[in-house]
């Protein structure tokens, strides 16, 4: 979708010994109805190895491919849905807008 409040979004900001923090938000919107909004939120903490991190709970993997000016986030298939809404996937590629310190409420 082109309108800024219907794009996925992920806040990410660099720790020690090879981490990174990050704040996901995934929409899904209905073709049919843009008042259809399903999504899924997800913070936490990966560690990352030559631009490549794998974030794991009960119901969800994810991979995280840091690219220069981006992050391709793929969500592992067979290991749930990670709890987010009908339909709504993490797996994209997010560019990067700015170099602002995100502010996290974790």
């Amino acid at each position: 979708m082109r309108r800024e409040e219907f794009r996925n979004r992920i806040d990410v900001q660099q720790l020690r010994d090879g981490k990174i923090k990050f704040d996901l938000l995934a929409l899904w919107v209905s073709h049919y109805n843009p008042e259809n909004v399903h999504n899924g939120t997800l913070q936490g903490i990966v560690s990352i190895k030559n631009g490549v991190g794998f974030y794991e709970a009960d119901s969800c993997k994810l991979r995280f491919d840091f690219l220069p000016n981006k992050v391709r986030i793929t969500q592992i298939e067979g290991f749930g849905d990670c709890e987010f809404g009908a339909n709504v996937t993490a797996t994209g590629s997010y560019r990067k807008i700015d170099n602002k310190k995100p502010k996290f409420d974790f």
